[in-house]
């Protein structure tokens, strides 16, 4: 299992346990997490599951794939953003 710590905007935390190749919504959403909405269900269609990931895991998380960077476009504007 993969632990992902989700930081809401206040700055309250929530680490939660993630099976490899769980998206961070999917282990959000399955897990009643507030703040994230995956209103159309993970299909890259909405961006309100849309969140930033920390610079220090760049380099783990990958970098966001052309879908993502289409999407992202309308949405949001930094390079740590999924």
């Amino acid at each position: 299992m993969i632990k992902v710590t989700y930081v809401a905007q206040d700055g309250t935390e929530t680490t939660l346990e993630a099976e490899e190749g769980a998206s961070v919504m999917r282990t959000a959403v399955s897990n009643d997490l507030d703040g994230i909405v995956g209103e159309c269900g993970g299909s890259m269609m909405c961006a309100t599951c849309h969140c930033y990931v920390d610079e220090a895991w760049q380099d783990r998380a990958g970098r966001r794939s052309d879908d993502e960077d289409e999407m992202l476009e309308g949405a949001a504007s930094e390079v740590t953003e999924r």
